[in-house]
């Protein structure tokens, strides 16, 4: 294997990870100033040969094995970084007696984590291959080095360019890089060694936000090494040799400043244990990250926690958008009476609404709206426990970061817009100033995209996250034993913690108690029946009608501009679509076949109500209008003010054997806000398109 090697002193050696021994540069001269440091190329890497035979982790291994035994370097210390660390590791596990410094090490991953892996990192090799020629233009430019090395520096604007491309040439001059890549992705895991069993000291150092080998896999990296010590890289990420090279020089001096041995293996773990409690509190107590971490002091925050509350709304909110959309669709876009009307390419595809089941539409505006009323406190419960990632300084410092933020900002602002318009629309203030429909329409798709890009993002780290802790285990968890989470990329774990106030099982009762409250009081206005008196979400002074009418009104006639004189004995319903228009009085209709059905009634607010209808079948009176198959019906009403003044019914919509002109309810007329003389009423569609005060019926012929 080729190398350079520079200083005096005793030995050092540096194995790197799938790139080249220059991956040192940014700390080879501080280390050479106190050792003998030895940087080699891997076999297949840089400038040495390729190796001959099957390329593995376990016999890259073998080669490093032979270059210290070839070099007479016996009991050398070694430093790996990423794959390099993994190796080290390895070298550790067979016995090797030097001490470990072990950088960011790859295997310890789940199995979802080391797809996530082999799908990214060859990702982006893959396109720095493709754009060799441009890349020594893209690395001097700080926005080029940040959108190629955002996946291994936390701060790659920082780095010197000249490393940058010295590094992304090298993953063309590579060949033996796919196949290591494949031996990481499919070859077997790191294995651990018992405690005891080492003969050097070992310190496993890791990045918190690293986005190659994630924080989480730390701990497990610490229950297969159970001697290793531990050291935490604020503000870092893949390569802390990149990110943080002075904190990494003294680490590795330190680690390595005395022969192995159990003694020194003591005096590392404790200098380190110190230096780790010192950088926690460093981080603790400077506010460059965003509000001081002080205000975000909570054991209770983690990923798990997090992903817990993920998990809950990933269900739920899908159902939500898509009973929103399919409330969009029920209302009949194809007929110009969805609203907004024009949207453009965000148009929805268009079809008859389904007139059975009887119930459709009370089912999906009663889940669109309860569901989302029950969802508020999970959501109020998330955003609480990602709440120091919302106030991170600077917003983002990669291309990744970028869509990440932007995703962040759409998913939290469209879904508070969705929930504070919405709720203020059931109860009737209209304090907002902007028409709801059109604003609730285009806000539910910032959302949307939001929550799209936000499962891409994170749907790898919310399954991690789930898989960190056991649910059982927590739920058996008091106060007094709960404990922080490990450290995570995301910097959702407080780097400080306070003592707990409450369990993780408290908080999760909490939010759970949240939302049976909320289903409480607002299950009511869709199940109905003594369930009605409940609902605390409906408007004050909510109205009703009188006796067999006391159910609840959404538009009175006065609201409406309904004149009562209007709907006394001058009032006459007009059917059209035939040759001449058929001019009816209230008594007619009372005159012909009275069709009775019970029927539900379903606004858009999401309460519904049952009631026993009856009147004239639709269908009936357009065959008295000269209509015997019409292809869809134009209702009109004696309203004046408002939009729903008028609906176009689908020729299913018509036929329907229950849908009607209902005349009575209960038993008795309608009473005047109910639609006194005659109301349409038509199984599942909207409340809004059972049209009120109806004065004229238009069918076209199909």
């Amino acid at each position: 294997m080729k190398f350079v090697r520079a200083g005096s002193g005793r030995p050092l050696l540096l194995v790197h990870g799938i790139s080249n021994l220059h991956n040192w540069d940014p700390i080879l001269p501080g280390l050479a100033r106190e050792r003998d440091v030895i940087a080699v190329d891997l076999p297949g890497f840089g400038d040495s040969e390729p190796m001959v035979g099957e390329v593995s982790i376990a016999t890259l291994t073998d080669a490093v094995e032979t270059f210290i035994a070839e070099q007479n370097l016996g009991d050398v210390d070694v430093v790996g970084s990423s794959m390099g660390a993994r190796m080290s590791l390895e070298l550790a596990r067979r016995g090797h007696a030097g001490n470990i410094v072990a950088l960011n090490p790859g295997g310890f991953w789940s199995d979802a984590q080391v797809r996530v892996f082999g799908i990214t990192v060859g990702a982006s090799i893959a396109l720095v291959r493709r754009i060799q020629p441009l890349l020594p233009g893209l690395t001097r430019t700080k926005l080029g080095r940040t959108a190629l090395l955002m996946q291994f520096s936390a701060r790659p604007w920082r780095l010197d360019p000249q490393l940058v491309l010295q590094e992304l040439r090298g993953f063309s001059h590579a060949p033996d890089l796919d196949a290591a890549l494949d031996a990481l992705v499919h070859g077997p895991k790191q294995q651990g060694a018992p405690a005891g069993s080492l003969a050097g000291s070992v310190v496993i150092g890791w990045g918190r936000h690293d986005r190659v080998t994630a924080p989480s896999q730390a701990a497990r990296a610490q229950r297969l090494f159970p001697d290793a010590s531990m050291h935490w890289f604020d503000k870092c990420g893949h390569f802390p040799h990149w990110d943080q090279p002075e904190e990494t020089i003294r680490l590795i001096l330190d680690a390595t400043a005395a022969p192995a041995g159990n003694a020194m293996r003591f005096r590392a773990a404790s200098s380190l244990h110190q230096r780790s409690r010192r950088a926690r509190n460093e981080h603790t107590r400077h506010a460059d990250d965003g509000f001081p971490a002080r205000l975000w002091r909570s054991p209770l925050r983690g990923p798990w926690l997090t992903s817990v509350f993920a998990l809950v709304l990933l269900v739920g909110l899908p159902i939500v958008i898509l009973t929103g959309l399919l409330s969009y669709i029920a209302y009949g876009p194809q007929f110009g009476q969805a609203l907004p009307v024009d949207v453009g390419w965000l148009k929805l595809p268009t079809f008859d609404w389904p007139t059975r089941p009887v119930w459709l539409y009370r089912l999906s505006q009663g889940l669109h709206v309860g569901l989302g009323l029950v969802l508020i406190p999970v959501v109020l419960a998330k955003l609480w426990s990602v709440i120091p990632r919302l106030f991170v300084w600077p917003p983002s410092r990669s291309i990744a970061q970028v869509v990440e933020r932007l995703s962040i900002a759409m998913l939290v602002g469209g879904i508070l817009f969705e929930i504070v318009t919405g709720v203020l629309y059931i109860q009737y203030d209209y304090v907002y100033g902007f028409s709801f429909f059109p604003a609730h329409y285009y806000g539910a798709w910032v959302f949307i995209a939001g929550f799209l890009m936000h499962i891409t993002v994170k749907l790898p780290r919310m399954l991690t996250g789930l898989r960190s802790m056991s649910l059982r285990k927590v739920l058996r968890t008091n106060r007094s034993d709960t404990r922080p989470e490990e450290p995570d990329a995301d910097g959702l774990v407080a780097a400080d913690p306070a003592p707990p106030t409450m369990s993780r099982r408290g908080a999760l009762g909490l939010v759970g108690g949240g939302v049976l409250l909320t289903a409480l009081v607002t299950v009511g206005q869709t199940i109905g029946g003594l369930a009605r008196h409940l609902p605390l979400m409906l408007p004050p002074g909510d109205k009703t009608g009188p006796g067999p009418n006391d159910f609840r009104i959404n538009k009175t006639a006065q609201g409406v501009g309904v004149e009562p004189a209007a709907t006394g004995d001058s009032w006459r319903l007009t059917l059209r679509g035939g040759p001449t228009p058929v001019v009816l009085r209230r008594e007619d209709l009372m005159a012909l076949a009275q069709h009775r059905a019970r029927l539900p009634i379903a606004c858009v607010q999401g309460w519904s109500t049952v009631q026993s209808w009856s009147g004239v079948r639709l269908a009936e009176l357009a065959t008295l209008a000269g209509v015997s198959r019409p292809r869809s019906a134009l209702v009109s009403s004696l309203g004046r003010k408002g939009y729903f003044n008028r609906a176009t019914l689908q020729a299913n919509a018509i036929g329907h054997p229950d849908a009607m002109l209902a005349l009575r309810v209960n038993g008795a007329d309608l009473s005047l806000d109910h639609g006194y003389p005659a109301r349409v009423i038509v199984p599942a569609l909207p409340g809004v398109h059972n049209t009120k005060w109806v004065t004229a019926i238009d069918f076209e012929a199909g």
